[in-house]
């Protein structure tokens, strides 16, 4: 139980989940991925409770054809 809630505890720190989300980043810029981009996030404005990152204009992830899902995937869960 105590693993439990240090992670979920975590999960809920959106400081922590911006350096995910920038780790994410440079890791794919770093492997060249084109045509996905993850938002850029303004650390300078992100609280424990506010993560703030730039708007996105684009398609979702899941309406992505698979071949593109598993190509991000192997990217991403090495970030």
């Amino acid at each position: 139980l105590n693993e439990w809630a240090i992670g979920f505890y975590t999960e809920l720190d959106f400081q922590n989940e911006a350096r995910s989300q920038q780790k994410l980043r440079d890791a794919m810029i770093e492997a060249g991925i084109k045509g996905i981009t993850v938002p850029k996030v303004y650390e300078d404005m992100c609280t424990r409770r506010v993560l703030v990152s730039e708007w996105m204009d684009g398609v979702k992830l899941s309406q992505c054809p698979p071949d593109e899902i598993r190509e991000i995937t192997a990217v991403a869960q090495e970030a």
